[in-house]
């Protein structure tokens, strides 16, 4: 998939509130001090779905990070190189469609 294609999951029958958009765009996931390169896969205003190969653990605090932007989130779910990420403030409009567009 190129960066910047959208895909909408169904949020009911994957049992969640919120409709998450399939991206593919590389970020950055920055923990502590140090950043690290990663893939976010999906995204919704509360959270995502980034894939990174260095070893996140749940409940970890960490920022993922995109040209000027910087969320601020805990991780939630950690499976192999698989991280789900819940945001410590909903995205902006704005944010999410930077994210989205991968421009």
């Amino acid at each position: 998939m190129r960066s910047g294609t959208m895909q909408v999951y169904n949020a009911k029958a994957e049992n969640r509130i919120e409709r998450r958009l399939k991206v593919f765009l590389r970020i950055e996931m920055k923990m502590k001090s140090q950043c690290h390169p990663a893939h976010l896969l999906d995204v919704s205003p509360n959270g995502a779905q980034v894939y990174c190969e260095y070893p996140i653990e749940v409940g970890a605090r960490v920022s993922l990070k995109y040209r000027d932007i910087s969320c601020p989130a805990k991780c939630v779910r950690a499976q192999a190189s698989r991280i789900g990420l819940r945001f410590i403030s909903p995205l902006q409009s704005s944010q999410l469609n930077l994210l989205l567009s991968g421009r």
